[in-house]
């Protein structure tokens, strides 16, 4: 086998610094044609998926009338209501896929939850024995479920804030598929209802 000679690393600047202004020198670049298959369903979505359920607050509370009214006004946002066709139950009654792209919305997506709190459910927790409540829920890194608990929080200013922080943390790239699973299931199961359409584009 002929031995090949090894050339040095500083050889090998020195040719190219010496060719850098030669354009024989160089070969055309290469260039790559636009696909002409369709991108798939998931490419560039970059959503994720808010769980809300209206607990403890018995015949005292029309959560249909709560969910209905966050559908009503989370603009930039689509709401889904788990309705089975059959006896089963969700650990989260209604779901908001909310858009990152659209993520400045944060801060009226939650007043809008908190003024459904504030008028449906705060008023009648002297007659729940003070057990009703509205809560919130993420999914963490671990899998886990963050949970938000509007009847601890003490001012709508307070919800605000600590829920632009959670959607911060949870938004991070590498719980993107769990949100992307999600929102798959929310958008083919039939016992989950879209209350709204969306106001902004996906993406």
């Amino acid at each position: 086998m002929r031995e090949l000679k090894k050339i040095s690393t500083t050889e090998v600047e020195r040719v190219l610094m010496a060719d850098a202004d030669n354009i024989d020198a160089w070969e055309a670049a290469i260039t790559v044609p636009p696909t002409s298959s369709p991108r798939p369903a998931w490419y560039g979505q970059k959503e994720i998926a808010i769980g809300m359920t209206v607990a403890n607050c018995g015949s005292q509370v029309d959560a249909q009338q709560v969910y209905d009214f966050v559908a009503s006004g989370a603009h930039g946002a689509t709401v889904y209501e788990f309705k089975p066709s059959g006896i089963t139950a969700a650990a989260v009654d209604s779901y908001l896929v909310l858009s990152l792209s659209a993520i400045a919305s944060v801060a009226s997506i939650a007043n809008v939850l908190w003024m459904a709190y504030d008028r449906f459910i705060a008023p009648k927790k002297h007659d729940t024995h003070d057990s009703a409540d509205m809560h919130i829920a993420i999914r963490r890194r671990d899998g886990t479920m963050m949970d938000i608990s509007l009847g601890n929080v003490s001012t709508k200013e307070s919800f605000v804030e600590r829920l632009e922080v959670v959607i911060a943390e949870t938004s991070e790239p590498e719980l993107r598929a769990a949100h992307e699973l999600k929102i798959q299931e929310l958008e083919e199961s039939d016992s989950w209802v879209k209350l709204n359409g969306r106001d902004e584009p996906r993406g």
